[in-house]
């Protein structure tokens, strides 16, 4: 069982919540491109790779990237122009954002405050007393 003790206006013992739901989010972000051109044509093309992990620790996404842009001339007075982007990604967990209307996840953490803070560790009194909720 994860607690802590802390003193001041709310001494006591607790569970320690947010060191089982939450945790340091890393974010990465890894781009390739390439890019040249003749006197007849004109490429760049390139790769994009990200991975975040949510502060929520079910909180994840990852997105992959490409890109294909290709000018060539054909004549004098003709260009084609080809450009291609491509994606995936994925997501799981909560919504992690701070909109708290539509984040189901926050509504409730509000909700479970009795865990948080059940008493008074000292007196004894409900939290419900103690903070005027």
């Amino acid at each position: 069982m994860k607690s802590l003790t802390i003193g001041g206006d709310r001494a006591g013992s607790f569970y320690d919540w947010e060191s089982v739901l939450l945790r340091t989010a890393v974010y990465q972000s890894y781009d390739l491109s390439v890019s040249g051109a003749t006197d007849a044509s004109n490429y760049f093309t390139s790769i994009s790779y990200t991975k975040d992990m949510g502060r929520s620790v079910i909180n994840d996404f990852d997105r992959i990237t490409g890109r294909v842009n290709l000018t060539q001339k054909v004549g004098k007075y003709v260009d084609f122009t080809t450009n291609i982007n491509i994606a995936k990604s994925g997501k799981s967990g909560f919504n992690d954002s701070r909109a708290t209307g539509n984040n189901y996840f926050l509504q409730s953490r509000n909700l479970l405050w009795g865990l948080y803070w059940p008493t008074d560790y000292l007196t004894g009194a409900d939290w419900t007393a103690r903070y005027g909720s």
